[in-house]
This record gives structure tokens, sequence and C-alpha cells, in this order.
């Protein structure tokens, strides 16, 4: 009996069902959301091409470049024009988001009612979100927030502006007040700065 007792408990023993251990399952590692790195002074922020790309206008895709570069009719025109924006703002601020210039011959500026100050990547003034109204990009220029110097809405008031005076040739006496040159004295005939600017940035351009 002794022998039937171990063989029966063997018997149940083995018909028993096996549990068997869960496989472990490797949680993937999540990579930490990468951080934006600061622009050191004196470099061109990705962000900031972004903002150019996004507020480009037909009126600047077919302007008129030849003064800055005689072929520029077989240049690819969306990098032509991001590239002509670069060359404008390094000529006007050495990219520096916080430069900037009292002027002295332009009379006071009509928000600040303070002496014309121009600042930031394009050399903008509070004026302008008054006389270029009609610039919606223009009217996010607050005196009341001090944000002039706030990369994407300087970029985005002078791209407009652009768009707006792209009509003809880009570079012409300032007596054409309705050319870049009457805004933007870097882009006036015999101003070398952004034009040099403009070849290093193209190598294609001639």
């Amino acid at each position: 009996m002794k022998y039937l007792a171990i063989l029966a408990t063997l018997i149940l023993a083995s018909c028993a069902p096996v549990q068997t251990v869960p496989e472990k399952t490797e949680t993937p590692v999540q990579e930490e959301p990468s951080k934006a790195v600061p622009c050191a002074r004196g470099s061109w922020c990705q962000v900031w091409t972004d903002t150019v790309k996004q507020k480009i206008t037909p009126n600047l895709l077919n302007a008129n470049y030849g003064s800055f570069c005689s072929n520029y009719q077989s240049l690819d025109k969306q990098a032509l024009v991001l590239n002509f924006v670069k060359a404008v703002a390094y000529a006007e601020s050495a990219w520096n988001p916080e430069e900037t210039y009292t002027e002295t011959t332009m009379g006071k500026d009509a928000v600040t009612g303070k002496q014309i100050v121009s600042e930031g990547l394009m050399q903008m003034s509070y004026v302008d979100s008054k006389n270029w109204s009609s610039v919606p990009d223009c009217k996010a220029i607050d005196y009341a927030k001090r944000n002039i110097r706030d990369p994407q809405i300087n970029l985005g008031c002078a791209m407009g502006i652009m768009g707006k005076l792209a009509g003809r040739n880009l570079a012409t006496d300032v007596s054409d007040k309705t050319s870049l040159g009457a805004y933007w004295s870097t882009v006036r005939i015999g101003k070398s700065k952004s034009r040099a600017k403009l070849k290093d940035l193209m190598g294609d351009c001639k």
C-alpha cells in the first residue's frame, strides 16, 4: 500500500499543469527629446531658416536679383531667396538679434515717441507696425511687449516688407521709394557687404 500511495502521488504530480514563468519584455529606451541649442552669436539659427521659408512670397521668388547674381535665373529660387535674406541680415546685424542702432537722420518714432532705433536681425523699428500696417506680420510688433528683437517677429515683418517691395530690381538707388534699397541701405547699389555675403553663402552665385 505504501508503494501504491507513492506511485499515486507521482502520477498526480506529473499531471499537474506546468507553470511557466512569463518572458520579460524589454521596454524600449525612450530617448530624451533633443534640447534646442541656443544659437551662438554671429551664427545663423535653423529656426530662422524655417521662418524665412514660410514667409517667401511669389514676388520674392520672381524678383530680379541680377545686381547680386548675374546668373540668378539659373539658380534654385527658394535657396536664392533664403540666402539673400541671410545676406541682408548679416550686413544689417551680423546675425545678432540683439543688435541696435539709433538712427540720427530719421526723426522720432511715432510709436515710441523717441528717436527711431533699428533693432534685431533685420534692423526693424517699432514705427514699422504703423507704417506697414498692411503687412500682417508687422502688426505683431508690439511696443508694450518690447518684442521687436524676437527673431521670428523681426524676420516676419521684414519678409512682409520685402515681399511688398520686391516687384522691381531689388538693389536700386534710395531715390526709388519702391525698392528694397529705400528701406535697407545694405542692398543699395554700391554697397558690397551683403553682396559679398550672398556670394559666400551661394558658391554658384556669380
